[in-house]
């Protein structure tokens, strides 16, 4: 079994906006969403949110090709442990990227007061358009459908079907904002093939990977609704996605005792061929000199520490300054990863399609541009 590729495309009308967290200039209020190279993006989940509700317009909420496609919240089992148990959808959604550049439009906003007609005070927006006026945008990308899923044969078809119920796309929305000039969805070759790899046991195997999108794993909350990507990927992610894989494969690996017994490393951002963003030691300290230069020794080898503390007070890493840490990944060999990151706002939209409260929160993404991470595999007999 094999997954199914499909290229879409979709054309929407100015004005529309796909809205970033951040603006292009002082003074806009508003600007476009935009890509790792500055290119303008139709978000993923934006356009699938609106093929579910084209979906269940046309095969009702809850039907079988709905659930299939784009998944089921977790039953209500209280008592068993499997209530946080959600049915992953089929479907994965890209975002899409204009096919060439246009030049941004500023579009004024002003509210008006209804009891005098006139704008009213401090209530002007000026909005970046992603084009002027009655231009047309294309947006081109990939939709991928993970196997396993019970679908029609002719999806590419029931795809193209639902993007025609779709009338606009986008912020801005009234009679032709964002409006959807025309759609296209067409099977494609998936361009990465499955590939039959035979592996020795009891051997280790280093694995460079790339990835597609940016990247949001082992996420931190820096506020109640900040969630912040880490820079390096967990090995519990990957081996889990390796478990779907498999799954969906046909080979579930449940009472599988050799994938059981395999052990997946953490992937690490690579900076040439270095492992960046590897954890320097807790018991590391610092020195700076009375000449304004830094030295740094282990506080577990007692003769460098002794010989540091001759020369100054000692600093662990909690109170270190950058400079410090500069030194410390310098003479470790261990470079920090220093990777962009794309923040991006999210909203729950509740059953009548308006935003819920208190429901905003802003997920901040990992660049993967020209990036590459490493991780190895141990098989180990058990």
């Amino acid at each position: 079994m094999s997954r199914k590729a499909f290229q879409i495309s979709v054309t929407l009308r100015s004005p529309f906006l796909f809205e970033g967290i951040g603006v292009s200039v002082h003074a806009l209020d508003s600007s476009p969403l935009r890509g790792e190279k500055g290119e303008l993006v139709l978000p993923g989940d934006h356009l699938r949110g609106h093929l579910r509700h084209a979906f269940s317009a046309l095969h009702g909420e809850g039907s079988d090709i709905v659930s299939a496609l784009f998944g089921k919240a977790s039953e209500d089992r209280t008592g068993t442990g499997e209530q946080d148990k959600p049915v992953r959808g089929a479907l994965i959604v890209a975002d899409l990227k204009a096919t060439k550049g246009h030049e941004a439009s500023i579009y004024h906003r002003v509210a008006i007061n209804e009891a005098t007609g006139a704008a009213a005070t401090g209530m002007l927006q000026l909005i970046e358009l992603a084009a002027p006026m009655g231009a047309e945008v294309t947006f081109k990308g990939r939709l991928m459908v993970r196997p396993g899923a019970r679908l029609p044969e002719r999806l590419a078809a029931e795809i193209d079907l639902a993007l025609s119920l779709i009338p606009a796309m986008g912020a801005m929305k009234s009679s032709g904002f964002g409006e959807v000039v025309s759609t296209d969805c067409r099977a494609i070759t998936d361009d990465k093939p499955e590939r039959a790899v035979s592996i020795p046991s009891d051997q280790r195997v280093t694995v460079t990977v790339t990835f597609d999108r940016p990247l949001l794993v082992d996420s931190s909350h820096d506020a109640n609704n900040i969630f912040r990507s880490a820079e390096v990927v967990p090995g519990g992610a990957i081996k889990g996605a390796l478990a779907q894989a498999l799954a969906d494969a046909g080979h579930p690996v449940e009472k599988n005792n050799a994938f059981s017994n395999l052990h997946v490393s953490h992937a690490f951002p690579l900076e040439g061929e270095t492992l960046a963003a590897r954890a320097i030691p807790s018991a590391l300290t610092v020195v700076k000199r009375s000449n304004g230069t830094l030295a740094a020794a282990s506080a577990l080898d007692s003769a460098a520490y002794e010989a540091l503390c001759d020369s100054g007070t000692p600093a662990f890493p909690s109170d270190w300054k950058d400079e410090n840490f500069d030194l410390a990944r310098k003479a470790l060999g261990r470079p920090a990863a220093n990777l962009r990151r794309f923040p991006r706002g999210r909203v729950a939209i509740a059953a009548n399609g308006v935003a819920e409260e208190s429901k905003l929160f802003v997920v901040e993404t990992v660049g993967v541009q020209n990036q590459r991470w490493r991780f190895t595999l141990d098989f180990v007999r058990g």
